[in-house]
């Protein structure tokens, strides 16, 4: 592995953000301080690890940079909420194209997997990435971390072997509606659950599933089972939100830092479960993003005032 700088090194032809398990004591305290609030709710909670977790030599991977021990952390401090085992779900499929080599996010492969570990949590049937859903591809791809290295030299590694980015849409008739004022007026409905007017997303085109990071998005579904649940992620998240269709027939998606910080329009993600009828709530975050203060401020705001 070659240090590029502070945050990010390189093995090959792979970018990757080494990080630790930080702070995730305070993210658990803040799901199980909603919990108590809520006491009704189904709360599940999803970390996603970075690439540098499976790919990085035992440099990166242990000691203060060991990931595997997120959800532990997580579990030993969010009382009444089902820490969903994905870590060891991504280990058996780390052969495969579960992450992209140059951005930090899983890939929509990846994402399913965590979404199966989800349905086993869950005690529900996943979807079937073959039969229940349409594979397209957009290639070439080179991802967020890409362009931040561009000119230094080792980008000629990935800018020469480019990959693809496969994504997944649910056969089951869905609509989804995006509220871009943070509020639940002013809405405007969207073709496809995943943006692929790629050339607009330049360098972050990650960022088509889901729609990348919107303040509020709402996903009415055919699904004939009345289930609800609302979705509280960043952006590792969203790759996850298309293949929930297949499980429930109405999902809410929201982005915390869009909310009740500066500048920002207020929201409280209480009343909306209320006046939904929601029943389960999946927080899934980076491990990074769940280490993140402006996350954590965010969570409190939304979820505890």
């Amino acid at each position: 592995d070659t240090r590029l700088n502070n945050s990010l090194i390189i093995a090959g032809d792979r970018i990757m953000m080494p990080t630790g398990a930080y702070n995730l004591d305070q993210f658990g305290g803040i799901l199980s301080d909603f919990g108590e609030l809520m006491p009704e709710l189904n709360l599940y909670s999803i970390t996603g690890p970075t690439s540098a977790a499976f790919y990085a030599s035992s440099k990166y991977r242990t000691g203060s940079y060991d990931q595997s021990r997120a959800e532990d952390i997580i579990a030993g401090s969010a009382d009444g909420v089902t820490v969903v085992r994905a870590f060891d779900k991504l280990m058996e499929h780390k052969d495969e194209h579960i992450y992209f080599r140059s951005d930090v996010h899983w890939t929509a492969l990846g994402a399913y997997y965590a979404y199966t570990a989800f349905c086993e949590a869950t005690g529900q049937e996943p979807g079937d990435i073959d039969e229940d859903f349409d594979k397209f591809t957009y290639e070439p791809f080179l991802g967020g971390l890409y362009s931040q290295i561009y000119k230094m030299p080792q980008a000629a590694r990935l800018k020469n072997n480019p990959e693809q980015l496969d994504y997944y849409i649910p056969k089951l008739g869905h609509q989804l509606t995006l509220y871009k004022m943070g509020n639940l007026k002013n809405s405007y409905k969207v073709d496809s659950i995943i943006n692929t007017d790629f050339k607009s997303l330049g360098a972050y085109k990650y960022s088509c599933f889901a729609w990348g990071d919107q303040r509020v998005e709402r996903i009415d579904t055919d699904n004939p089972n009345g289930k609800k649940l609302l979705v509280i992620k960043d952006s590792y998240g969203s790759a996850l939100v298309p293949f929930l269709v297949h499980n429930y027939s109405l999902i809410y998606v929201i982005d915390p830092k869009g909310f009740n910080n500066e500048g920002s329009p207020d929201f409280d993600a209480k009343t909306l479960i209320e006046d939904e009828g929601i029943e389960d709530v999946l927080f899934c975050f980076s491990i990074y993003g769940s280490g993140r203060k402006i996350i954590r401020d965010s969570l409190k705001s939304l979820l505890l005032k």
